[in-house]
This record gives C-alpha cells, sequence and structure tokens, in this order.
C-alpha cells in the first residue's frame, strides 16, 4: 500500500506542478512572449521557431496533466513528463556549458535563472515521473488515511518545488559560497609564514 501511495502522491504532485507551469505560461500578457523568448535566447532559433516550440511545450504541458489525472492514462502522462523535463534540462545543461545566462520561464515569469540548482530541480522532478511509470495505482483502491496522505504528499511535494524550492537554493548556495570563502587560505599565508625572516 506505501508503495502506491508514493506513486499516487508523485503522480498528482507532477499534475500540479505542470498545471502551474502551463498555467503561469498562459496567464498574463506577455508571459508567454517572454517564455518564448526564452527559447530562442536559450536555443538560438529564430523568433517564429521558438514561439512554434513554446506552443508544442505549453500543448505538451496540457497534454500531461490531462493524462495524469486518471489513472488509465497515469504512465502515459508520467512519460510525457518525464520527455518534457528531459527535453528541458538538456537545454539547460546545454545553454549552462555554453556560458547563456537567462531566466528559466519554468512557471511562465523568471523566478530562476538557469543554473546548477534548477537542474538540479529538474533531476527531482525526473525522478518524480518514475513512480507512476513502475507503479499502477488507483486512488479508488485506497482507504481514505491514504487518500488523504496522497493528497497531502502531493501538495507538499508541489510547494517545495514550486515555491520553496528556488528561496532555499539561493541560500543554500549562499551557505556554501560563504563556508568556501571562510576556509579558504588567506593570500599571503601559504608557505607558514609572513615572509619575516
Amino acid at each position: 500500500m506505501m508503495t502506491e501511495i508514493v506513486a499516487l502522491a508523485a503522480q498528482y504532485a507532477l499534475f500540479l506542478i505542470f498545471l502551474a507551469a502551463w498555467v503561469g505560461k498562459i496567464k498574463g500578457p506577455g508571459r508567454f512572449s517572454g517564455f518564448a523568448t526564452v527559447i530562442s535566447r536559450l536555443t538560438g532559433w529564430s523568433p517564429p521557431t521558438a514561439r512554434a516550440v513554446g506552443v508544442t511545450v505549453v500543448a505538451g504541458e496540457v497534454l500531461a496533466c490531462l493524462l495524469l489525472i486518471s489513472p488509465l492514462t497515469a504512465v502515459a502522462g508520467a512519460v510525457v513528463a518525464l520527455t518534457l523535463l528531459s527535453a528541458f534540462t538538456g537545454v539547460a545543461v546545454k545553454a549552462l556549458w555554453s556560458g547563456i545566462r537567462s531566466e528559466c520561464s519554468c512557471f511562465g515569469g523568471s523566478e530562476s535563472a538557469i543554473g546548477y540548482a534548477m537542474i538540479v530541480r529538474n533531476l527531482l522532478l525526473i525522478a518524480l515521473a518514475l513512480p507512476p511509470i513502475g507503479v499502477r495505482a488507483d486512488l479508488a483502491d485506497l482507504s481514505a488515511t491514504g487518500v488523504v496522505a496522497v493528497a497531502l504528499g502531493a501538495l507538499a511535494i508541489a510547494l517545495l518545488l514550486i515555491g520553496f524550492y528556488d528561496p532555499l537554493a539561493r541560500r543554500a548556495t549562499a551557505a556554501i559560497i560563504a563556508t568556501r570563502r571562510a576556509t579558504r587560505p588567506r593570500a599571503g599565508t601559504a608557505g607558514g609564514g609572513d615572509g619575516a625572516g
């Protein structure tokens, strides 16, 4: 039963995350245009091509949501999500290695920059897509307690990865940088002396 609860929590967390992603990209004026601009910046594609790819991405996110909501199509939804996330991660890694700096527009705005923290989040989302692919589960087969556990788990995962991940990643990065600076030898102290003979 625990395996089914984990798989369903992952399935519905993906649903919530992809729902937030596509709604964020179309909800306000200029949101989709901004997303298409980011695609163009990251890939070097022309604006019309980037816009067409953006439409395809949003359609894929909508499709993932529609498929993830039903136990009959959840595996297909998780595969669509996994495919999109893998593509997003590939583009982000290539951009980062090429030195291209850009916001991600993952949820329609410029919440975070493309960087290692965003790639780690995408890898966590890829991992989240695996349980629904590997375990067939249905809410109808769970007790009321199991359904509540799925709902709370899905909501907690989605809130963590959408709402709290970026601030936590910024704090963690700042702490790592501060620790490295604090433990780095100061100039003039290398070699064990102050230069006085």
